[in-house]
């Protein structure tokens, strides 16, 4: 059964209704004047959105397809379940975010901070990560094979059963604090698993 095609015009005003709920829900007044916005199981197209606050939003199970964001805040974002298609994400925040199970092949989402977002089970094998924070973010079970990392900050960060692929070095940024669990490290057609952070020294070009 397909999935219901939200257009255009209809989301803008849904995001205007959900700015009037920020507006009011950060406030802490105790009536609450617009809707927070919620898409379940709906596709997303074609659009462009830029500078838009989508902190609280949302968008579960949804598909996302050539939907361009850019200087957009997504902190405390739930997009869990969702697919983005030929989409990308440039300089965008996703603080504390739940993306758990999101599938985001070859997406670029350069320069963007994912500051303790939940990125468990994701799938986000060839994602542009140049520049990205992933500080105190758990990476659990999360596919990030041919992924592109360099400038990736990974402070305090938790990765078990994490995927990743050492067919490129990279320049990263911090791995103070940062546990690894079991990560799985593919070096052409093996795989091995590493504990500890001996794994960023076989994917570092620096260290």
């Amino acid at each position: 059964m397909a999935l219901p095609v939200i257009k255009e015009p209809q989301l803008h005003e849904r995001l205007s209704a959900h700015q009037a709920w920020l507006n009011t829900f950060n406030q802490g007044k105790d009536s609450v004047t617009g809707v927070q916005l919620s898409l379940v199981d709906e596709v997303i197209s074609g659009m462009t959105l830029s500078n838009e606050d989508l902190s609280n939003v949302e968008i579960i199970g949804c598909k996302l397809s050539k939907v361009r964001f850019e200087n957009c805040d997504l902190s405390y974002a739930d997009l869990t379940g969702s697919v983005f298609v030929e989409s990308t994400f440039t300089n965008c925040q996703f603080v504390k975010a739940d993306l758990k199970k999101i599938e985001g092949r070859g997406v670029d989402f350069s320069q963007s901070d994912f500051t303790r977002a939940d990125l468990t089970d994701a799938v986000l094998s060839g994602a542009d990560f140049t520049n990205c924070v992933f500080d105190w973010a758990w990476l659990v079970g999360t596919d990030l094979r041919h992924a592109k990392l360099e400038g990736v900050g990974f402070t305090g960060a938790r990765l078990s059963g994490t995927k990743l692929s050492d067919d490129r070095k990279f320049k990263l940024g911090s791995t103070e604090r940062t546990v690894v669990d079991k990560v799985e490290l593919s070096l052409g057609n093996n795989r091995i698993v590493i504990v500890g952070d001996e794994v960023f020294r076989l994917i570092s070009c620096s260290q």
